[in-house]
């Protein structure tokens, strides 16, 4: 059995949603981040604003997918600048950008040892753009 042809002509003519604009969901963070504060999860906390009426049903995914952007964006450590050098593990197979003593890579790396890079033919491609990004000066 076929579709209706009407059916098929709406969906030749769809586009998806548009995306939220600028500073939609800003009015909500703070609600947001109170909930969160209170042991609410963020699809719990997504429930709670959609029946209180301050977002639509419909835009519930996409308002759950803002607040996630949002909420690791702010929980993202902040980069020290200087005295960074290109370090070695047997783990990884390029060299990363290390600094101090937690001894975690700009690209997140990890490695309980750390040695002297040898070569600067294989540098992390993610390090060399946070390096380049921040202006960090390696040593």
């Amino acid at each position: 059995r076929l579709p209706p042809p009407d059916l098929l002509d709406k969906i030749d003519k769809a586009t998806p949603p548009p995306r939220f604009p600028r500073g939609y969901v800003d009015p909500l963070v703070v609600p947001t981040r109170r909930l969160l504060d209170k042991g609410f999860r963020l699809w719990q906390a997504a429930d709670m604003l959609v029946t209180l009426d301050a977002i639509a049903p419909r835009e519930r995914q996409a308002f759950m997918d803002a607040m996630k952007s949002r909420i690791s964006r702010l929980k993202r450590k902040k980069i020290a600048i200087g005295g960074h050098s290109w370090m070695s593990s047997l783990y990884y197979d390029s060299t990363h950008l290390v600094q101090g003593p937690d001894r975690k890579a700009l690209c997140g790396a990890t490695a309980t040892a750390w040695e002297a890079a040898r070569s600067e033919s294989n540098r992390c491609a993610r390090c060399i753009g946070m390096g380049r990004k921040y202006a960090i000066v390696t040593v």
